[in-house]
This record gives structure tokens, C-alpha cells and sequence, in this order.
């Protein structure tokens, strides 16, 4: 994508002009049956996640088909809205300074603020959780879940009557694109360490 001179620099794009083509196409947004304008957002939604999901183009499909809409315009606008959005979100802008960037971007004309600010501060908070996510996962091994049960150790090769507690965790963990799981044991002493450094980055625990 190319930028044009004559456009406005933009703090959702941290303070570079935007592609010559994402106001012509997120505009055609604004050319949608009143119907759809209403609920923009329910079709917006779901194109801001990354990767787009696979039922993703069929949905949108339908959606033209039923609306008598051109497939190639509503996918450009939603592309040009896609991209201001989650630029926006990336650069941590709050709604106030997004709707003023997108007055900015149309020479001061309210109705693109209009239709994307109703859902913004819903899609920033959705687009920062992947953004860092997807930073997680592109620097090692990420815990995604957490299985657990308590046991109890009676007995071993080497002792009897031991009634040592322990507890059997699994973590469900992911590298790249390749899911794993590990299980391991913890001793009790484990465990308050454990939860000693949960306190630390969650907060303390409230007195009993």
C-alpha cells in the first residue's frame, strides 16, 4: 500500500499518513442499507482477530448475497476499518483520540467516528489481548491451561506410611504452532511458593 501527500498524519498509525486507498474503501462503509450501518459492528468484529477464522468468508457471503451487495466492496471496507482499527488499538489510542483521528482523516466529517467509535473500546481491549499474546508466543513456550488433581504418596520403593500430599499438575503449554503438555509434581512447599508469587503479580491476598 502506498500513502498519499495529501493525507492527514494519524496517531493510530503513529504519526504516519495512512495507505492512499483506506479512506476511498472505509468510507464505503458509510454507503451500506441503514440495516447494516446499525449493526456494523457485528460484522466488524469478527474481522479483527488474527488469523481471520476459517467460516469467516462464507459468513460474509451470505451476508451479500442477502443485502444484494457487491462481495469486493464490502470486503475493501471492511479491510480499510479492519486496519484503522486495530492500528489504533496497537498504539494503545483511547475512543476519544480515534474519533478525532477519523474526523482528521475526513477533512473533519463525523460519520466514519460515528460508525466505528460505538465499538472501539471493545475491539482495543480484544486486539491488545492477541497483540500480546501473539508477543508471548513469538518468544517461547506460553502456558494456555492448567490441569490438576490432589494425591496423596502412601507408599515407595523405599519407605511405607509416607501420607505425603501432593499435588499432580499438567500445563498445557504452546511454542509457535505446536501445542504441548507437561505434568508435573508439587510438594505443598512448592505450592506456597507458587502462590507467594501469584500474590506478588495479582496482589496480596485479603486477611482471613
Amino acid at each position: 500500500m502506498t500513502t498519499t501527500p495529501g493525507l492527514p498524519k494519524l496517531r493510530a498509525l503513529g504519526g504516519a499518513a495512512p495507505p492512499a486507498e483506506i479512506l476511498r474503501d472505509a468510507e464505503q462503509a458509510l454507503e451500506l442499507p441503514p440495516r447494516l450501518r446499525e449493526r456494523f459492528w457485528d460484522i466488524l468484529g469478527p474481522c479483527l482477530v488474527e488469523p481471520l477464522p476459517r467460516e469467516l468468508e462464507a459468513d460474509l457471503d451470505r451476508l451479500c448475497h442477502d443485502h444484494a451487495l457487491a462481495p469486493d466492496s464490502l470486503a475493501r471496507a471492511l479491510k480499510a476499518c479492519r486496519f484503522l482499527v486495530r492500528s489504533a488499538a496497537a498504539h494503545d489510542l483511547d475512543g476519544r483520540a480515534f474519533a478525532e483521528d477519523l474526523a482528521l482523516l475526513t477533512g473533519g466529517s463525523p460519520r466514519l467516528a460515528s460508525l466505528l467509535s460505538p465499538g472501539y473500546e471493545a475491539a482495543r481491549a480484544v486486539v491488545r489481548s492477541e497483540l500480546a499474546r501473539s508477543a508471548l508466543h513469538a518468544h517461547g513456550k506460553v502456558i494456555e491451561g492448567i490441569d490438576w488433581r490432589i494425591d496423596v504418596v502412601t507408599a515407595s520403593s523405599e519407605a511405607s506410611k509416607l501420607r505425603a500430599p501432593l499435588a499432580v499438575i499438567t500445563l498445557r503449554y504452546r511454542e509457535g504452532d505446536q501445542r504441548e503438555r507437561i505434568t508435573l509434581n508439587a510438594t505443598p512447599e512448592v505450592l506456597e511458593t507458587l502462590r507467594d508469587l501469584c500474590d506478588r503479580m495479582l496482589g496480596e491476598r485479603p486477611p482471613r
